[in-house]
């Protein structure tokens, strides 16, 4: 494809395990939806394809998507975004678009916004806390580096945030 739908793998990470929430987030409705649909929704207009990442394909159940198992066991958020780099390698996308789906404001047009800005390399939107890592536009060129992080025993996505450099 030549439109930016081509280019891109869409990623729903649902992989915490929600101890805190109390439920599975991918599940728990905001506004009569589904968490995770609505990642789906904001992810859809700009990615060929999407897909569910997770470390548990129960935690994915019912939502209709493609399931991708995290690579390396406990491996964390990083673990996450590194499974979406390599599928995106492996399906010939320039890059995959990363998505939490417990980040129900990120809508089509904030996706929009990342891919309109995205340049190479990794670009995440900058939140109240800081950078946002299960947000954002991942080169997948980059799987081998998020190997080599996780290989090195790091599992924070911001620490790999600094580790390549990110934009915000």
């Amino acid at each position: 494809m030549s439109g930016p739908e081509g280019r891109f793998l869409g990623a729903v990470l649902v992989g915490g395990r929600s101890r805190r929430f109390g439920s599975p987030k991918a599940r728990a409705a905001l506004g009569g939806r589904p968490m995770a649909a609505r990642a789906v929704e904001a992810l859809a207009p700009w990615c060929g394809r999407v897909v569910a990442v997770t470390p548990d394909p129960a935690r994915a159940e019912g939502l209709d998507l493609p399931i991708v198992a995290d690579r390396i066991e406990g491996a964390g958020p990083l673990g996450g975004v590194h499974a979406a780099l390599a599928e995106a390698v492996r399906g010939g996308e320039a890059a995959a678009i990363v998505l939490g789906c417990d980040l129900p404001l990120v809508d089509a047009r904030v996706v929009g916004v990342l891919v309109e800005h995205w340049r190479g390399g990794v670009l995440v939107p900058e939140g109240p806390t800081g950078p946002e890592p299960l947000c954002g536009v991942y080169e997948a060129g980059l799987a081998d580096e998020a190997a080599a992080a996780l290989a090195a025993g790091e599992r924070a996505a911001r620490a790999f945030l600094e580790r390549v450099d990110a934009r915000v």
